[in-house]
């Protein structure tokens, strides 16, 4: 809820000889822009190019603060109320009531990456799996055993959270300027008869 090496540059086609009277063309270069200081310079901002994915580990990293506001709460209470609008008046309050207690509003999110693993603490629980994206065993912070797996794809962290009852998936995604960051979160259950869409915005702390 891979390995992060970069191919090798393919070699030089051959180049062949020039006429006589024709200069000799010059070869392409790796010069100084590609040096090891300065891919770790641009790293915060090569974090969202495609197939960067084990740099959008510094941009991530750190602790995150709530920036939805009053409006942001809002439009989460309306996703969890279209979600389950078709069910019956009587199991539909259990249900968003049982909802909004599992899929809350974090105030604060810390993102952390040591050595081979992600950890991704709220203030009620810390989900840690390998950076490979494995599924591993976890037990939520309301006694529920699911499967948990994160991975960062193209500049963004996946988590997935399953069981046999359905799957949750939030996506941490970084703002360009890496001070702003949304989670855009996902839920399809048996037992819930719509999709339940949600994203939330953050600010780094």
């Amino acid at each position: 809820m891979a390995a992060f090496v970069p191919r090798r540059l393919a070699p030089a086609a051959p180049m062949s000889a020039p006429a006589p009277g024709q200069a000799v063309p010059r070869r392409a270069t790796v010069g100084p822009m590609w040096s090891r200081r300065a891919l770790l310079l641009a790293g915060p901002f090569l974090a969202l190019a495609p197939g960067s994915s084990a740099l959008a580990a510094p941009v991530l990293a750190g602790t995150w603060r709530y920036a939805g506001g009053a409006s942001g709460r809002t439009r989460w209470e309306r996703a969890i109320d279209r979600a389950t609008e078709d069910m019956i008046p009587v199991v539909r309050g259990i249900a968003r009531r049982m909802i909004r207690e599992r899929v809350r509003i974090a105030d604060t999110i810390t993102l952390g990456f040591p050595g081979d693993r992600i950890r991704v603490t709220l203030p009620w629980s810390r989900a840690e799996a390998p950076a490979s994206g494995r599924f591993v065993p976890w037990t939520t912070d309301t006694g529920e055993h699911v499967r948990l797996r994160h991975k960062l794809v193209g500049g963004r962290l996946v988590q997935i959270l399953r069981d046999k009852d359905g799957t949750r998936t939030n996506t941490y995604v970084p703002a360009p300027d890496g001070a702003r960051m949304t989670v855009y979160t996902s839920v399809r259950a048996e037992k819930i008869p719509a999709p339940l869409d949600f994203q939330l915005a953050y600010r780094r702390a």
